[in-house]
């Protein structure tokens, strides 16, 4: 007994030495910048004249996933640094250490220098200033209720709505939350029609909160919707249901078209075939009917999606597939299927002539394409190996408008 407990102790010393140089190791790695790029002293507001107004770069984020610690009662996610990367035209960067992998990047367009960072499945939510680099204000969540990554500013910037969701309940709704003070103030909760509401947006108009309802209840009365919500009674207006999976983005067109995206792309469900259509200006659901040659290709969640309008051409990318199609909107004929590995985020250049695409291949490159021809062109945006651990481009790339670096 004596010696399996001397065993026992020698063990545990081995163990404990062993977990203090992890410990060691990851703080160490936390306090070194994740990329191996350029970084520039500072971010410059641009003036808001006629020439310069369209000019934007991108934001994406970089860094890992979110894991789980299981060696609790309830299962705890445990968040991990990362970095939002600003992309310039010119290919040259500036990065932002957070503590979460972001999935979005809002900015709020009465204040061009602030965004609000948000991710998918966390529990805090912050607003971001690029000119102090310093966190302004912070929407913090009770123990079992999340984020779920998407939102979008108030009309006059002084507010933002956030997408939400309750494990403890099943309950989704938008949250809109006062940004004045260090820690935001939950001002209402806006019920949306439907479960696990993702993607959310302001309407191009102003007048309405659109949003992304894409799941079924168990009982199958509640089911994935796309509803329009007026911003100022917070009533839905039209609402617009789907019979199998349920859209979890989607993206406006300035002539009127909304073009969705969904599926399932939870371990073992990812093979089911994605949704991917268009609602048109008379809210009529048209589903998009893949070719033949494409429908191998065709399976699990639709996940980002962009319209280059001067071409009706627009985009959408399956990671599941490996995949990005391109199809005519307003006809539904698919142009083109792209190979890339675990295709996520998709961003057009301001002239709408080059197609940027995240990816996770090679430790998640970056690729750039002819919008409309696909050829590919040179991009040299690639970061180094890091370490053991998988790092990831977010899910999407957002464009900062008047702003240059």
């Amino acid at each position: 007994m004596k010696k399996d407990f001397s065993n026992h102790l020698s063990r545990r010393k081995v163990l404990f030495t062993a977990k203090k140089k992890i410990s060691l190791a990851l703080m160490f790695s936390i306090s070194k910048p994740l990329f191996a790029f350029e970084k520039l002293s500072k971010i410059v507001l641009k003036k808001n004249t006629k020439d310069n107004k369209n000019s934007s770069f991108n934001a994406v984020g970089f860094g890992r996933k979110p894991s789980y610690n299981y060696n609790r009662p309830q299962p705890e996610l445990i968040f991990h640094t990362s970095e939002i990367v600003l992309i310039t035209n010119q290919q040259k960067y500036y990065s932002i250490k957070v503590s979460f992998l972001p999935h979005s990047i809002i900015q709020n367009l009465k204040k061009p220098n602030i965004v609000t960072i948000v991710p998918k499945w966390g529990h805090k939510a912050v607003e971001y200033n690029l000119f102090t680099k310093k966190i302004t204000s912070t929407c913090e969540l009770e123990k079992y209720s999340l984020f779920f990554g998407h939102g979008f500013y108030n009309p006059d910037g002084n507010s933002i709505y956030l997408s939400e969701h309750s494990e403890s309940t099943s309950e989704s709704y938008i949250s809109q939350w006062k940004l004045d003070t260090s820690t935001a103030k939950r001002i209402k909760n806006i019920r949306t029609g439907g479960l696990r509401v993702h993607d959310c947006q302001l309407s191009l108009d102003g007048k309405y909160i659109i949003a992304a309802n894409s799941s079924f209840s168990q009982d199958s009365k509640i089911k994935p919707s796309l509803a329009w919500i007026d911003i100022k009674t917070n009533k839905i207006e039209t609402q617009l249901y789907f019979e199998t999976f349920g859209p979890t983005h989607f993206y406006q067109t300035t002539d009127g078209y909304f073009i969705y995206g969904g599926g399932a792309s939870l371990p073992g469900s990812e093979k089911l075939e994605a949704i991917l259509g268009v609602v048109t200006p008379e809210k009529k659901i048209v589903p998009l009917k893949v070719p033949q040659e494409m429908k191998a290709f065709f399976y699990g969640e639709a996940l980002s999606l962009i319209a280059n309008e001067p071409n009706n051409i627009a985009y959408a990318s399956l990671p599941s597939s490996d995949s990005v199609f391109a199809f005519n909107y307003l006809t539904g004929k698919f142009i083109k299927r792209l190979n890339i590995k675990a295709a996520q985020g998709l961003s057009l250049s301001d002239d709408r002539s080059i197609l940027m695409v995240s990816s996770v291949e090679n430790y998640s490159e970056l690729y750039k394409f002819n919008s409309v021809s696909f050829e590919q062109l040179p991009m040299t945006i690639t970061p180094k190996k890091l370490n053991e651990y998988e790092y990831n481009w977010g899910s999407h790339i957002f464009k900062l408008k008047y702003l240059e670096i």
